[in-house]
């Protein structure tokens, strides 16, 4: 598995565990039903000794998630986790819920390259630190169902 370390001297943060969760099994996995909903983990660390005065400032931590096909085609925003850094926590395991891979626009048969961005800083102003995780690929199946289910309305 993958991670990236990012430092801003004198501060030095870790983006690793980029995993894919089924709720049914609760475990990672690498292979997605398409009329199953799933969450997409990460993990970030900020090194204690170095990313004291950053946590006083309690900056906000966003992680955008996002899914590009490896063949061609456009990607797919899979959703943004924004949560306020606190001053005594160094590591945070940010999850995001999401719907069906079909309701997403991911189809079967596919094989998806998932990121998560990371920003750390003011919501409206400049990253402090900013880093980019791509080391997981998702196949999507269609499983148990002969047909692809109906996608739900965006109203």
């Amino acid at each position: 598995m993958e991670n990236a370390t990012f430092r801003i001297l004198p501060i030095e943060c870790h983006l690793s565990q980029l995993q894919a969760i089924a709720p049914s099994t609760a475990h990672a996995v690498t292979a997605l039903q398409i009329d199953q909903p799933f969450s997409l983990q990460v993990t970030v660390d900020l090194l204690p000794s170095t990313a004291i005065a950053l946590l006083r400032l309690s900056p906000q931590i966003r992680v955008d998630f996002y899914a590009k096909p490896i063949t061609s085609g456009d990607g797919y925003e899979l959703g943004t986790v924004a949560i306020a850094a606190q001053p005594t926590q160094h590591t945070y395991n940010i999850e995001q819920p999401l719907d069906t891979p079909y309701n997403l626009g991911l189809t079967h048969q596919g094989l998806y390259r998932v990121g998560a961005i990371l920003r750390i800083g003011a919501p409206d102003g400049p990253a402090l630190l900013s880093g980019l995780l791509e080391s997981l690929v998702v196949e999507i199946y269609l499983g148990e169902v002969s047909n692809p289910p109906k996608r739900k309305s965006k109203d």
